[in-house]
């Protein structure tokens, strides 16, 4: 009897407890829901300025990058040491960057820097880059970030031109131009969306838009040819009167 009444007393206790870990789940999930929508339009917003980039900058075909403060970026950054540039959109490739080694990479010769560009995988296209007035290229590109070892010898900057607006190293690339299917003119011309891989709606769409080209051909030919066939019945018609 005395478990029975302990029991009860206690019972009360875990509903209420029980009562809460629910209203907290509840407001756990409408959080996580919330979030949820908000990172979607987040990415949404993303991929929209990444397209509008992407359409803005097609004709573009060079890209400069002003690095500041080279003395110290010479002290600070040793052998082996990366910056990247930010990302940009250039010749209708999007999300490209630059990869500038300024002590060069491990392997790289003493006093030489080192200069790459990277792009997403699957990208064909030539380029030149370029460190100051010494250019590297053109070259096609192969792999999603190539460059150059030993681009340059890059010196630090004398004490009178340290912390001026002269410290500087320019970094980039120019005489961008696509290969293989993203040069293809009438894939330009179309604006793509989705979530199927890009590689994979450009050969898709590329072989839809083809198949419809030649489809029409055949078109225009077997109406050219019925017209033709009209015009030989009704001279042969004509000449029998």
């Amino acid at each position: 009897a005395k478990r029975f009444e302990d029991l009860r007393v206690v019972i009360p206790e875990l509903q209420q407890a029980l009562d809460t870990l629910r209203e907290a789940k509840i407001q756990l999930a409408k959080k996580v829901a919330d979030a949820r929508r908000a990172g979607t339009r987040q990415d949404r917003a993303q991929v929209l300025e990444s397209r509008l980039a992407l359409l803005e900058n097609a004709k573009v075909r060079e890209v400069e990058w002003v690095i500041p403060n080279l003395s110290e970026l010479l002290e600070k950054c040793p052998k082996g040491t990366c910056i990247t540039s930010p990302p940009f959109c250039a010749a209708g490739v999007a999300n490209m960057q630059l990869v500038f080694h300024p002590n060069g990479k491990p392997e790289a010769r003493e006093g030489y820097c080192s200069l790459a560009l990277k792009v997403p995988d699957g990208t064909q296209l030539s380029r030149v880059l370029y460190v100051n007035s010494e250019s590297f290229g053109p070259d096609i590109i192969k792999r999603p970030c190539e460059g150059y070892t030993d681009a340059c010898i890059l010196s630090m900057p004398s004490l009178a031109v340290r912390g001026t607006a002269a410290d500087v190293v320019v970094v980039g690339v120019r005489a961008l131009q696509m290969h293989g299917w993203g040069a293809d003119p009438t894939l330009q011309r179309v604006l793509l969306i989705g979530e199927a891989p890009a590689a994979e709606i450009n050969f898709q769409l590329l072989r839809e838009i083809r198949d419809a080209e030649r489809q029409h051909e055949r078109e225009r030919r077997r109406k050219q040819h019925e017209l033709e066939e009209q015009e030989r019945i009704r001279r042969s018609e004509e000449e029998a009167e």
